[in-house]
């Protein structure tokens, strides 16, 4: 069955010069148990010249690029994750090379070596959460923007 559309398949072939051609042939049913798949083998053994295809299969096409793009995206933020990290590991390492005296101070005051790590980190943490949250906030205004 046809489906009539504005202008109709004859007008179609005589705008693009290919008078009695089909080039393309989609094949949609609205059941689970209807035979796609014969159906699309019978209708390319009538129309040979023609691309034959369900649109089951363009869906499935179509989603597993879409895989494929979530898979490139997930690697891409662990590539990005793992930078960050580094870049905050080398920072941290030259904070503390920078601060021998203090922590030597502070250990000869009687500061454990626990202690004088949890200044380290809590400063760690007091300059990267506001950090963090104003870059998730400028990524996630970017991304609204771009959409």
């Amino acid at each position: 069955m046809m489906r009539d559309t504005r202008w109709g398949l004859a007008t179609a072939q005589a705008m693009l010069g290919k008078q009695g051609q089909i080039s393309m042939v989609e094949v949609a049913a609205l059941c689970n148990a209807c035979p796609i798949d014969e159906m699309v083998s019978q209708i390319a053994g009538a129309l040979p010249d023609a691309k034959v295809m369900a649109i089951q299969q363009v869906v499935k096409g179509r989603m597993d690029t879409l895989h494929r793009f979530s898979n490139f995206s997930l690697g891409m933020s662990a590539v990005v994750i793992l930078v960050g990290s580094l870049v905050v590991l080398t920072t941290m390492m030259s904070s503390v090379r920078e601060r021998k005296e203090e922590i030597g101070i502070f250990r000869a005051m009687g500061f454990r070596k626990s202690h004088v790590m949890g200044i380290i980190f809590s400063e760690a943490a007091i300059l990267s959460g506001p950090a963090g949250l104003v870059g998730y906030l400028a990524g996630t205004a970017a991304a609204y923007v771009a959409v």
